[in-house]
């Protein structure tokens, strides 16, 4: 029974482990990009997050025929920066470009909503030389928000492997309100003059 247990909490450790480790990575765009400096773990990061740093051709496919539309949106908050440089659409998908000037104590998350305050479904493309963002397209989108939640930095954020408890995984859980700092939204409408027929 003695063995028994001790291998149930060791496996319930690694589980805790991997858990909060995929949260932190698919959470945090910034901590993702952190990550992948490091030798080994941005092995890891690219498994956690499975394809999303393949670069995908249809960005730029799509610039040369003329699905392209400027934005260069800026919000600012202490020292860090965000910036919406473009959006590329076809009839499925949008790409986003934006770009992030980042506060070395602040973690940052980004969504994207509709005009009815509905969250979109996005996946999290390119590194931190080039990032956008792919939305799936289900509806008509004149116009859409997105959201940048800043976060102060905590050492639960970059725990990894068998440093994290089960304990600390639920904390996180349940505490990362405690970390918000502010939220930043950026407005964005789409021209019809561009995206009309998509």
């Amino acid at each position: 029974n003695i063995k028994k247990n001790k291998w149930i909490k060791g496996v319930s450790g690694i589980v805790a482990a991997i858990l909060l480790f995929s949260i932190a990575i698919n959470f945090f765009p910034s901590i993702a990009y952190a990550l992948e400096k490091i030798p080994v773990i941005d092995k890891l990061v690219k498994v956690v997050k499975i394809d999303k740093h393949k670069h995908d051709k249809g960005f730029e496919n799509l610039i040369e025929n003329g699905k392209y539309q400027e934005i260069n949106k800026t919000v600012k908050y202490d020292k860090t920066e965000f910036t919406v440089n473009a959006v590329v659409a076809d009839n499925s998908k949008m790409w986003i470009s934006y770009d992030v000037k980042e506060d070395p104590n602040v973690l940052w998350n980004i969504e994207f909503y509709n005009t009815n305050n509905e969250s979109l479904n996005w996946i999290d493309k390119g590194n931190r030389e080039k990032r956008y963002a792919e939305i799936d397209i289900n509806e008509n989108l004149e116009d859409f928000k997105i959201v940048i939640t800043l976060f102060k930095d905590n050492e639960i954020f970059h725990k990894v492997g068998n440093e994290i408890t089960e304990e600390e995984v639920n904390k996180f859980q349940e505490e990362i309100d405690n970390y918000k700092i502010t939220s930043l939204d950026v407005l964005v409408e789409l021209d019809k003059s561009i995206f009309n027929d998509s």
